[in-house]
């Protein structure tokens, strides 16, 4: 099962340069519910991002322009990877919750292509 909902993807093109896309970090609704990505209860109280090539290059410095965490959304910053160049990327979000909590969640549809 996917970390995030939908089937859709990031298109990145090569003169992209600090596009924020949100990603919204679900509680679940009750203490039994289980029907979120994080327990009830609990928010979202840091973010670092992280990114990787297909081929598992580290590729944070070129795509990630920056991270912010607001109301458990996440809000991530990209650029289009200029020195790897064409292709299909993961994020990696690594969420501190305000209870101590770390818990890690992945988007694996972003493709830069110059379309």
């Amino acid at each position: 099962m996917p970390d995030f909902k939908g089937n859709k993807r990031i298109n990145l093109q090569p003169r992209d340069y600090a596009i924020s896309y949100g990603f919204i970090i679900t509680p679940s609704s009750s203490t039994l519910a289980n029907d979120g990505y994080i327990p009830y209860g609990t928010t979202v109280s840091g973010v670092v991002v992280e990114a990787e090539f297909e081929d598992g290059t580290d590729a944070t410095s070129e795509l990630i322009h920056s991270s912010s965490v607001t109301n458990n959304i996440v809000t991530a910053t990209l650029n289009y990877p200029t020195n790897i160049g064409e292709g299909r990327y993961n994020l990696t979000f690594i969420l501190s919750l305000d209870n101590g909590e770390v818990h890690e969640a992945n988007f694996n549809r972003v493709v830069a292509k110059d379309l």
